[in-house]
């Protein structure tokens, strides 16, 4: 059950209309000044994805945001892969966990300093002045 909120104008409201309504405010406020951009988001069927997958790829390219559309299989979302994703295989995954417990048990590990920061360790490990 949810609480309402009682206004002499307005009648009852719900407490989740008023949080959403200021949600959809802040927004655009945002929006007109600059703080964020709100996105256009191009949602496409996956027939008219088949037909023009050229373009599609291009516009994900450039970064804007597509959704492609599926009756029988949901909703996903078309992004290029960029040199901060990493692929492997479940094997290599697996792989390089070992190699980290097994560089743990060899005290091959590196202690964070009293009163550094996070960023300062950081920094520290990748030898960044």
């Amino acid at each position: 059950m949810t609480k309402k909120l009682t206004f002499r104008k307005f009648g009852q409201i719900n407490i989740f209309s008023v949080v959403y309504g200021f949600m959809y405010f802040y927004c655009y406020i945002c929006n007109q000044f600059g703080h964020i951009k709100l996105k256009n988001m191009k949602v496409i069927s996956m027939r008219d994805f088949r037909n023009e997958q050229t373009k599609y790829l291009k516009m994900a390219k450039k970064g804007e945001d597509i959704i492609l559309k599926s009756r029988s299989e949901g909703s996903f979302r078309l992004k290029p892969i960029t040199d901060n994703d990493s692929l492997m295989t479940k094997e290599e995954f697996y792989a390089k966990i070992k190699n980290g417990l097994k560089q743990i048990e060899n005290g091959e590990v590196y202690d964070m300093l009293p009163n550094e920061t996070t960023d300062e360790f950081i920094d520290r490990l990748l030898c960044i002045e």
